[in-house]
C-alpha cells in the first residue's frame, strides 16, 4: 500500500470512528468523505502533473478493490474520495490499524491491569447500580444511593458503569481508602488514578485516549512507568531505574517526555521538566550544598539505610555483612562555622546524617547558586535549593527541621511569579513555616533601575498566585500576605532577579552598585 492510499483511509476511519454512526447515535444514513485537495494540496497546481497522475492511479486502485468509490469533475480531475463502509474490516486490515472498539477494549484492559495490581486481595463487592435498584424500601435506596460504590477500585477508574454522582477526585480518594494494601502509600497514585478515570470519561464520549498513538504495548509500559515513578522511594539514576523496570537501560528516556507531562497534567507538579527529579529519578547525583552558623554529624546510620539504596549499593557488591558494615564511614562532625566557603553532601552522605545542629536563630534557603555564593552567611544556616526542590533536598529540609524546629526559617528567591511560587511549592512540600526573605516592597524600590518589566505570563501568574492565597485565607489557613508586593509589581510593572540584591557583610541589603565589603 502506497503512502497516498494509506492516507487517506486513515483519514476516512478516523472520520467513520469520531462519527454518531459509530457511536450508534445516528438515524440517518452516513457517508465519510474526503476531498482530494484537503490532502493532497498539490494535486490542483498544473505544474504538478506527475502528481497529479500518481494520486488517480493510487485512488483508482482503492476502487477496484472495493474500499472507496470516487468522485470525479471534468476531464478525469477527482473531486471526493468516499469510504465503502461495508469494506471497513478489509481497510482495517490493509492498513494493520485495530478497530477502535477492539482498541477501546485492549486500553480498558491495561487499566483494569493497573488498577488490580494495586488491590490484589480485593473482592469485587455488588454493582452500586443493582444494590440501589434492589433496596427493599426508600431509606434503603437513599443508602444505596448516598454511600461510595463498594467496588470503587475498578470505577473509580471508570471500569464498566461509572458510579455517578460521584466526581473523579472523590473516586479517586475513595479507591485508595478502600484498596490499598498501604493506604498513605496508595495516596501516591492519585495522578494515576486521575489520569484514568479521565481517560474512561473520554472514551465514553468517544474522544482520543490522551496519550496514546495506536500502539497498546507503549501506552502499558508508560501506565507503568508512572505507576513505578510514583512509587519510588530513594534517589535512583534514570538508566537503573529504567534497567529495573523494563530490562533496558534506555527505556525510560524514551518514555520521559510522556510521562512527564501525564503526571505534571494529573498530579501537583510546578515544573514539567522537574518531574522525574522532585520523584528522586535523576540524571546525576543531587548534592545538598550548605553553609553558615551549623554542625552536621555524619556516621554508620541515619535518615537512610546506605545498604539499601541502588544508588551506592555498587560499592558494597560481592562483600560479606561484616566487611559492608566495617566499610561504612565512623562518626564525624563538622563545624561549618569554620568553613570558609560551603560544603556539598551527597545523596549518600545525606541518608548518613545523624544530626544537623543550627546554632545561630536563622536558616535560610536561597534559590539560585550566585546568590548563594555570594550570600554572606554570618549567623545563618545557608542552604542552596536550586529552583524548585527535589525528593534529597526534601528530606534533607526534614530532617534539619526535626533537629531544630524552634529556629527562623526564610527563603530568598527572585521577586516574580516563579519565585513567589517555589516559596510556596517549599512550604507544602515540607510543611515547614518558610517565610520570604529580601521578596519586598522595599527591596523593590532599592533595586528599581535593575528590575524587568513583567509579561504577559507574569502577570497570568501573579493573578492566580493572588487567588490562590485569597481562597486559603478565606479557608483559614495560615499563609504569608503577598498580596501587597503582587499588587506593586502589578502597578509598577516590575520583577527582579534574585542575583541584583547585593547584601553586605552583616546580611542586609545595600543601594545598588556598592559591594558588600
Amino acid at each position: 500500500m502506497g503512502k497516498e492510499q494509506r492516507k487517506v483511509l486513515e483519514y476516512l476511519l478516523d472520520s467513520y470512528e469520531r462519527s454518531k454512526t459509530f457511536r450508534g447515535e445516528n438515524q440517518v444514513s452516513q457517508s465519510f468523505a474526503v476531498s482530494v485537495g484537503k490532502l493532497f494540496p498539490r494535486y490542483y497546481d498544473d505544474a504538478e502533473y506527475d502528481e497529479f497522475c500518481r494520486i488517480n492511479e493510487a485512488m483508482e486502485e482503492l476502487r477496484t478493490e472495493g474500499l472507496v468509490t470516487l468522485e470525479y469533475r471534468k476531464k478525469g480531475v477527482l473531486k471526493k474520495i468516499i469510504l465503502n463502509p461495508e469494506r471497513l474490516d478489509s481497510c482495517y486490515e490493509l492498513l494493520g490499524r485495530m478497530p477502535r472498539r477492539l482498541e477501546q477494549e485492549e486500553i480498558a484492559g491495561i487499566w483494569d491491569a493497573v488498577c488490580r495490581a494495586e488491590c490484589p486481595d480485593r473482592k469485587d463487592g455488588p454493582d452500586r447500580q443493582d444494590a440501589v435498584m434492589s433496596a427493599e424500601d426508600g431509606s434503603a435506596a437513599e443508602q444505596a444511593e448516598s454511600r461510595p460504590p463498594e467496588h470503587v477500585c475498578c470505577k473509580s477508574c471508570g471500569t464498566g458503569e461509572r458510579a455517578l454522582p460521584y466526581t473523579v477526585e472523590e473516586l479517586c480518594q475513595s479507591a485508595v481508602k478502600t484498596c490499598g494494601r498501604n493506604a498513605e502509600a496508595d495516596k501516591k497514585l492519585l495522578p494515576l488514578l486521575r489520569y484514568i478515570a479521565a481517560q474512561r470519561i473520554r472514551v465514553e464520549k468517544n474522544l482520543n485516549v490522551e496519550y496514546y498513538q495506536h500502539d497498546l504495548t507503549e501506552y502499558r509500559e508508560l501506565l507503568m512507568a508512572v505507576k513505578a515513578v510514583l512509587r519510588n522511594q530513594e534517589e535512583i539514576f534514570i538508566r537503573n531505574f529504567s534497567t529495573q523496570h523494563f530490562h533496558d537501560s534506555k527505556r525510560m528516556e524514551q518514555l520521559k517526555h510522556k510521562a512527564e507531562s501525564l503526571l505534571y497534567q494529573y498530579g501537583e507538579y510546578q515544573e514539567r521538566d522537574c518531574v522525574l527529579e522532585e520523584c528522586g529519578i535523576v540524571h546525576t547525583p543531587t548534592y545538598v550544598m550548605m553553609k553558615g552558623n551549623g554542625k552536621i554529624r555524619i556516621g554508620r546510620s541515619g535518615i537512610g539505610d546506605r545498604k539499601r539504596n541502588a544508588v551506592g549499593a555498587a560499592a558494597y557488591a560481592g562483600k560479606t555483612e561484616h566487611e559492608k558494615e566495617n566499610a561504612m564511614p565512623k562518626e564525624q562532625e563538622i563545624d561549618l562555622s569554620l568553613m570558609a566557603g560551603d560544603i556539598a553532601l551527597s545523596t549518600e552522605s545525606v541518608k548518613s546524617l545523624r544530626d544537623v545542629a543550627v546554632m545561630g536563630k536563622r536558616v535560610v534557603t536561597v534559590e539560585n547558586l550566585t546568590s548563594f555564593h555570594e550570600y554572606p552567611a554570618g549567623d545563618d544556616f545557608v542552604i542552596y535549593l536550586g529552583g524548585f526542590h527535589n525528593k534529597v533536598k526534601r528530606e534533607f529540609l526534614l530532617y534539619l527541621y526535626q533537629r531544630n524546629p524552634e529556629k527562623e526559617y526564610r527563603h530568598f528567591g527572585d521577586i516574580d511569579a516563579g519565585g513567589f511560587y517555589i516559596l510556596e511549592h517549599l512550604k507544602k512540600k515540607t510543611g515547614i513555616p518558610f517565610y520570604s526573605l529580601y521578596m519586598d516592597i522595599e527591596t523593590l524600590q532599592r533595586y528599581r533601575e535593575d528590575s524587568k518589566p513583567l509579561t504577559r505570563n507574569d502577570r497570568k501568574r501573579l493573578g492566580q498566585l493572588k487567588e490562590e492565597l485569597t481562597e486559603r485565607v478565606q479557608r483559614g489557613e495560615a499563609t504569608e500576605d503577598y498580596e501587597e508586593v503582587i499588587a506593586y509589581m502589578l502597578q509598577e510593572d516590575c520583577k527582579l532577579e534574585q542575583e541584583a540584591v547585593i547584601l553586605n557583610a552583616s546580611g542586609d541589603p545595600v543601594t545598588a552598585g556598592k559591594t558588600s565589603h
